[in-house]
Order: structure tokens, then sequence, then C-alpha cells
């Protein structure tokens, strides 16, 4: 996939449906769950952490994608570095590939 924005932060759309397989057709994803929650900075200051989601690493500038969903149809998507310029704060060695299950 080619383009993009660059001040892209975060996505929400409210799904009736979706087909996971075909979202994230093309892409290298990651199943990531921690112990210990990670942490994405809103943009009002505001602190979320998460435990778990599906990661996609775009690997020509380092951006990391958070996916999750959930079981109202939102699907959410949140990319780092967050609004406070931070990067992902997750070390990449610990990682379960979904490479051969999508």
């Amino acid at each position: 996939m080619n383009g993009g924005n660059s001040n892209l932060k975060f996505v929400y759309l409210g799904l009736k449906q979706y087909d996971l397989l075909s979202i994230l057709k093309g892409f290298g994803v990651v199943s990531r769950w921690l112990p210990n929650p990670f942490l994405f900075n809103w943009f009002d200051g505001r602190p979320l952490y998460f435990h778990s989601g599906i990661e996609i690493r775009r690997k020509s500038d380092g951006k990391v994608a958070l996916i999750r969903m959930y079981e109202d149809g939102a699907f959410t998507m949140y990319v780092w570095p967050d609004w406070k310029g931070l990067p992902y704060p997750v070390d990449i060695s610990n990682q379960h590939s979904l490479g051969n299950t999508l």
C-alpha cells in the first residue's frame, strides 16, 4: 500500500460487521498481548492503556499502529508516535506473529 497520512494518530469505525482478514490483507501483522499495560497518549493528554491488540509496523519510517476490535462493532486503530511524540512502548522481541493464521 502506498501513500497515507503522516499526521494520522487514531481511527474509529463503527461497523455492523467486518471481515478482519480482508482489512489486514497485505499487511504484516503481529498479535500482541502483555501482562502489563502499555501507554498511548491521547490528544487531550489523557493516558490510554492497552494489554493487547493487532500490531502493524511500517518498515519505511518505524510507525506502528495497534488495532483493537470490540463486540459492539467498534474498530479502532492507534498510531505511534502518539500525540506526545512518544514511540511505541513495546519491545519487538516479545511478539507472536499472526502470519500463519491470516
